[in-house]
């Protein structure tokens, strides 16, 4: 006999060239694609970073890829839910069968989503679904996360995104500290506005936690 497992999002780490993002930390801090962040820490200037291992190589995990987006799931049914109440929706299991397959289709929802600010452009070319999306993927994310993060901090935390493209999403060894966890690295190219007539593109790497 076979027991049917579903996958659900407990929280999220975004690394960018500044900043860290982490669910764990205080409730007041700003939130950064639905995670708090804390600054980056700084190694002290004796501190060295064994680099020679290829396993180990720093740039295997943080090294922008040229790989083909992972996140073209593009899922037609949700489009029917846009704009509606979504309260008491859940998402279907077929979606998040696997911890991959979570992340994937998470993202996927998500790829299309933009929460512009009215001071900032991007030049030419269309915001995608706009918020539409945003209630979807927040439902993704596990009970207790949502406890923590309302959906309006969650949005919030989107602000001045316009596009998401899944690079790279790696399982990596659980932390110490939560043996039970399912652990992702991921890569995100991310489109932001700017105060000029432009688009931008940013890089974020982070780690995805999930449990069955």
């Amino acid at each position: 006999m076979f027991k049917k497992k579903v996958v659900t999002l407990i929280a999220m780490f975004f690394i960018g060239s500044t900043i860290i993002g982490n669910c764990y930390d205080n409730k007041d801090e700003k939130l950064i694609f639905g995670g708090e962040y804390v600054k980056e820490i700084e190694l002290p200037k004796e501190k060295t970073v064994e680099n020679s291992d290829e396993y180990y190589s720093l740039e295997r995990f943080f090294r922008p890829s040229k790989s083909p987006i992972l996140n073209n799931k593009i899922e037609k049914t949700f489009y029917d839910i846009y704009g509606t109440d979504t309260t008491n929706y859940k998402i279907p299991n077929k979606f998040i069968k696997t911890p991959k397959d979570t992340i994937i289709n998470y993202f996927s929802v998500l790829r299309e989503a933009a929460n512009p600010l009215d001071d900032t452009k991007t030049g030419c070319g269309s915001l995608g679904d706009t918020r539409a999306p945003y209630p979807i993927a927040y439902k993704f994310l596990s009970d207790s996360y949502q406890k923590r993060v309302s959906y309006d901090e969650y949005l919030k935390s989107f602000e001045n995104t316009l596009h998401i493209n899944l690079i790279k999403a790696n399982q990596v060894g659980p932390d110490e500290n939560r043996p039970d966890l399912i652990k992702y690295f991921v890569e995100l190219e991310i489109i932001q506005g700017s105060s000029e007539a432009k688009g931008i593109f940013a890089y974020y790497y982070g780690y995805v936690y999930m449990k069955k």
